[in-house]
């Protein structure tokens, strides 16, 4: 039974941290080559940023992590798929045009993922 209790605990604490705080953007509604996940910084130790997964959601391993900041950097990109330099840029233009939408949600405790997801502006729409 304390086990039984203590796997319910695991559970809620990943699903409550990881699956409910993150939003996954598809590419028809960023513009960019690749999905990304938009999260906030509930539990995390790092700066502001998002990532990219250029294999898809099928390989979270290789992702592509570019900070929220007025010019963004990117901080990792996998070995594999290779990753065209023009698709960083476009991640970075991303960054840049959606960056108070995404900084105001990663600051925010109890944000709105819907209303963050309703905020941000396709890349085309420059």
């Amino acid at each position: 039974m304390r086990m039984l209790m203590l796997m319910r605990e695991v559970i809620d604490r990943v699903t409550g941290d990881y699956l409910f705080e993150m939003a996954n953007v598809l590419p028809e509604e960023s513009g960019l080559p690749y999905p990304i996940y938009i999260r906030n910084k509930r539990g995390i130790r790092h700066g502001a940023s998002i990532k990219a997964y250029p294999a898809g959601f099928n390989n979270l391993a290789a992702e592509i992590v570019v900070t929220i900041e007025a010019e963004p950097r990117v901080l990792k990109v996998p070995r594999r798929p290779r990753v065209p330099v023009a698709h960083l840029e476009q991640l970075k233009a991303y960054v840049r045009l959606n960056r108070e939408v995404l900084l105001a949600y990663w600051h925010a405790d109890n944000a709105s993922t819907a209303a963050m997801l309703r905020s941000l502006q396709r890349l085309e729409d420059l």
